[in-house]
């Protein structure tokens, strides 16, 4: 058919890659207490930082890595969106060092068994973290004076967050 006429639809094979931005953010977080928790880049452009620190990390380091990354990209050459976030109360922990900043908190812990716990952080490891369980209100304190204290490893457990306290 004269004046028809199909489209044409040109891909273009995004530029950027994890490892880019993984290494922007290990040079920006170098020698500083923050650490990255979580990275994905999608291939439509879609850049997703979620990160934490010993001390926390406020909505100015999310500034200040979101500047700092933005400046390094090209966006000529590359159609991107960044969101730079910090872990909330509500966020999973996912990494050892999670577990130890929150060292004296209340967690509530789902195994991979369906067990759901709740309990203080005492300790934590690179493998396990030490919890004392927090009796059910059922439960009079007499029935068990001696505080338990429980052990497990990070493979046994599904999904970790920190209880609001008041």
């Amino acid at each position: 058919m004269a004046g028809t006429y199909s489209p044409l639809y040109f891909y273009k094979e995004l530029m950027i890659k994890e490892e880019q931005i993984r290494t922007m953010i290990e040079e920006h977080v170098a020698e500083s207490d923050r650490f990255l928790v979580k990275l994905s880049v999608s291939d439509t452009g879609s850049i997703h930082i979620l990160m934490d620190g010993d001390q926390g990390f406020t909505i100015a380091d999310c500034v200040a890595l979101s500047r700092y990354i933005e400046h390094r990209l090209d966006r000529d050459q590359d159609d991107f969106s960044l969101e730079v976030s910090s872990c909330g109360v509500g966020n999973p922990l996912v990494m050892p060092r999670q577990y130890r900043k929150n060292t004296g908190r209340l967690v509530d812990i789902t195994l991979k068994n369906g067990e759901v716990i709740q309990g203080r952080i005492l300790n934590a490891d690179e493998q396990t973290i030490e919890i004392q369980i927090v009796p059910e209100k059922k439960k009079k304190k007499a029935d068990n004076p001696e505080p338990e204290i429980r052990q497990y490893p990070y493979t046994e457990i599904a999904k970790a967050v920190i209880m609001i306290e008041f």
